[in-house]
């Protein structure tokens, strides 16, 4: 059996310079998005918006510099970071690429929790994608209020009813295209009661009929499965 060889300390330095390097370049990176999207809300929607002033304006009579220190954890080196105090935060998750960054983090950070805690209680994960056929002519908010409204339809339909269901949790994602236009859809995990992932895929196989139904009822229509 093969052993793995321990890394030597010059090769430990060069890869925690390495990291701390990406971790530089990925920062920037998100802060040049951050001014190229103020600049299109700032074109296109107003000048106000918050995006546009997110980490660059003063919501304090003072701002300050803050060096916050981590515990680089499994025996390395403690990690240094700067934050700034007392600048607005607009907190848009979907708009502004900082506080989106921010927000994913913590909600990875949840959802790991979540899932350690499924395997503990010994339930199966399974993804559900819903979505739903779209054109260059449909409007976002008409399409996406009927998605949601078809979404609480299927809810109240036996075949959701009679999952061994524990729990879920949902992210509404977003795209456009130039050629199909706008195409909203829903990721959900749902956690169900099952002796593995085999029968918990049997058991959500119905929803895709139940799905296309309840899409109908709002004058939508789907072509693929759940």
């Amino acid at each position: 059996m093969a052993t793995k060889r321990r890394k030597t300390s010059e090769e430990v330095r060069a890869e925690e310079a390495r990291k701390a390097k990406a971790f530089i370049e990925n920062r920037s990176q998100t802060y040049a998005d951050q001014i190229a999207a103020a600049g299109l809300v700032r074109r296109h929607v107003r000048k106000d918006h918050r995006i546009c002033k997110c980490k660059w304006m003063k919501c304090a009579e003072q701002v300050e510099l803050h060096l916050n220190v981590y515990d680089g954890g499994k025996g390395k080196a403690e990690v240094t970071r700067a934050t700034y105090k007392g600048l607005v935060i607009c907190g848009n998750v979907w708009g502004c690429p900082v506080c989106g960054a921010r927000v994913s983090r913590v909600r990875r950070a949840e959802m790991n929790t979540l899932m350690a805690w499924a395997r503990k209680e010994g339930l199966v994960p399974v993804m559900l994608t819903l979505t739903a056929r779209h054109g260059r002519t449909d409007r976002l908010a008409d399409l996406l209020g009927r998605m949601k409204n078809a979404k609480r339809r299927l809810r109240q339909r036996d075949e959701w009813r009679r999952l061994p269901f524990r729990g879920s949790v949902t992210t509404t994602e977003i795209t456009h295209g130039d050629r199909n236009g706008w195409h909203p859809h829903f990721h959900e995990i749902v956690l169900l009661e099952a002796s593995g992932e085999a029968e918990a895929l049997a058991l959500v196989q119905p929803l895709a009929d139940a799905w296309r139904v309840s899409l109908r009822a709002f004058g939508r229509w789907c072509g693929g499965g759940v």
